[in-house]
């Protein structure tokens, strides 16, 4: 019989990660008032803060993310296979997180200015490496639009993020509203996503159970069919009034009756 491949539950457990991640990181900014903060060194005007734990929680959530949104058009390829054609892309993305959080706390204005730029490169080549994982998914994929969608839409957010992150440098957007925009994207949009991915991963499984149990009947059908007519044995069918119905092959070579 043949395997079936359900992967509602890997992307189950990637979904509860991405909530556990945000969960610790905003757990810990309001416990501890912030938790570890910086003085942002590249933002022009007044001071402003740079919430380290904001991008602790990013270089998890972040991938993470990446992952889910992507694994969709994987169609059956297990996880653990899809997670190593995943390696540049999370490579990349680490790479942009980590350089956008140096280019704020590092004293060296040269250096900083050097770090902000590199992170937008680095972003650059998550984004042309999307592109390639999608020409690379497969034309017939079941929900294939729909699916591209949703990492247009997540490529969309992430520009978003990018440009509040280059508004707070400029000094052309409040700390506060740079904050709230980032919780707020975090919980709502990037959550919310995570949650469709997951229902939609879920509904995928149950329509393959549905036609893998559909080919079972027709399977055990043709089996009771093969077994009816091709038996050695004479065999016959009859109503409940005593009227015979069917005979198999045996009947017919013994008998000369067709049916």
């Amino acid at each position: 019989a043949r395997k079936l491949k359900l992967q509602g539950a890997e992307m189950s457990y990637l979904v509860i990660l991405e909530y556990c991640v945000k969960m610790t990181y905003y757990s810990t900014m309001g416990v501890f008032n912030g938790g570890i903060v910086h003085v942002n060194l590249r933002a022009y005007g007044p001071t402003r803060a740079c919430y380290t734990n904001r991008y602790i929680g990013w270089s998890i959530a972040v991938p993470n993310l990446m992952t889910m949104n992507n694994y969709p058009l994987a169609g059956k390829v297990p996880l653990s296979v899809f997670f190593v054609r995943m390696v540049p892309t999370l490579f990349v993305t680490w790479a942009y997180i980590l350089a956008s959080w140096l280019a704020e706390v590092t004293p060296d204005p040269a250096a900083g200015w050097f770090l902000l730029i590199l992170s937008f490169v680095a972003y650059l080549a998550a984004i042309w490496d999307q592109v390639v994982i999608v020409l690379e998914s497969d034309p017939e994929l079941r929900g294939r639009r729909f699916k591209i969608g949703v990492v247009v839409i997540k490529e969309i957010m992430f520009f978003i993020y990018g440009v509040i992150y280059l508004l707070g440098v400029a000094d052309l957007m409040s700390s506060l509203s740079e904050q709230i925009f980032y919780t707020y994207g975090d919980v709502m949009m990037k959550v919310s996503q995570a949650s469709v991915l997951v229902i939609v991963r879920n509904w995928e499984d149950l329509a393959e159970l549905q036609h893998a149990m559909v080919q079972q009947v027709e399977t055990g059908r043709e089996d009771r069919r093969r077994l009816f007519h091709c038996a050695n044995s004479p065999i016959f069918a009859i109503t409940e009034e005593g009227t015979v119905v069917a005979w198999n092959e045996h009947i017919e070579k013994t008998t000369g009756m067709r049916e």
